[in-house]
């Protein structure tokens, strides 16, 4: 027709085949990858979580009056005056942390479109990227439906505990019973009898009346339902824990290793085309080549390198400052015995 737009003669739509082997190892190669990231991910919280309390349990022992509730401190050291709490310290440590963590995460995202487009061609790269996408989207809902749900479930606890644990939640003035998660201190049991009664701390009258037949009846109860909410508590401690790395940082983080990977792809696209040969007017490359697969593996040793020279090189100054902050806290340890 004329006037009508016409495509180029070096542009065509190939089709990919799911039982073709190239593609479908690119699919189970790329559904591994964001479990390896968010591994990662997780285990670079856990090493920077780390590094503060460290750095706050020195705080503590080099000044003492913080654990009495002392707002600040000011200690002298070396003719050098500093007020604790020092934040800013904090601070530092977890922007180097974030930032030394990142490395391994950020090859893994930049380099495997890169090493698997040399190594399996469009096609594979094609499964790489259908396998990490679908797989980014789903575990990044159940990281973050999961995280929430252990994090909102500790506070759920520490409420009832406190609060009491209303029996119709669908009714805004429900009675409120303690005989699940128990009470938080043992020093709000006169005062949750005073206000809802013996009906919510045992769980039937029959309960009560032995409970509350004496006074070392009365105190087992009260021991009894202070160590159900330490248990409770404890139980949803392990789970924030684990839920606070799912949905603040592995799960959001999956999105950014989606965009990368299909962005690094399409950056590349023209390298693998120039390695193709001519089929009908236009260039393919099917992987496997010779030079693909050399170049691939000389990336890949290349890349693994430079993780283990970064990995060890950031654990040994990380461990330094370690050995440094428990040699601090030891001498602080021993002026503070000595004074007591």
């Amino acid at each position: 027709m004329p006037g009508a737009p016409t495509s180029p003669a070096c542009v065509s739509v190939r089709s990919v085949q799911l039982q073709d082997p190239t593609v479908l190892a690119g699919i189970l190669i790329g559904a591994g990858v964001p479990f390896i990231f968010g591994a990662l991910t997780m285990l670079s919280v856990d090493r920077g979580a780390r590094a503060i309390i460290t750095e706050v349990r020195l705080q503590f022992a080099l000044a003492p009056k913080l654990m009495q509730g002392a707002p600040f401190e000011d200690v002298v050291e070396n003719g050098v005056t500093t007020r604790y709490p020092d934040s800013t310290k904090c601070v530092r440590i977890a922007t180097e942390a974030a930032i030394q963590e990142m490395v391994l995460p950020g090859m893994l995202a930049v380099f495997t479109p890169i090493i698997m487009g040399f190594l399996l061609g469009p096609r594979g790269l094609t499964g790489v990227l259908a396998g990490s996408v679908a797989v980014c989207f789903m575990l990044a809902l159940l990281m973050a439906n999961a995280g929430g749900a252990w994090d909102d479930s500790k506070k759920w606890c520490e409420k009832c505990g406190e609060e009491g644990e209303p029996i119709d939640p669908t009714k805004k003035n429900s009675r409120k019973v303690f005989t699940r998660f128990g009470i938080k201190k043992a020093a709000l049991f006169d005062e949750i009898l005073a206000e809802h009664g013996k009906e919510a701390l045992t769980k039937s009258p029959e309960e009560a009346a032995v409970a509350f037949a004496n006074k070392d009846s009365i105190e087992a109860l009260k021991a009894s339902l202070y160590k159900l909410y330490k248990d409770r508590h404890g139980a949803t401690v392990v789970g924030d824990t684990l839920g606070d790395p799912f949905k603040d940082t592995s799960g959001p983080a999956l999105n950014v290793l989606s965009k990368t990977m299909t962005m690094v792809s399409l950056m590349m696209a023209p390298f693998y085309r120039r390695m193709g040969t001519d089929i009908d007017g236009d260039y393919f490359y099917s992987g496997f080549s010779k030079w693909g697969s050399v170049i691939a593996v000389i990336i890949s040793i290349i890349v693994c390198s430079l993780a283990y020279y970064f990995s060890n090189l950031f654990d040994k100054l990380n461990q330094k400052k370690y050995e440094e902050s428990v040699a601090l806290k030891k001498v602080a340890d021993a002026k503070l015995r000595s004074a007591a």
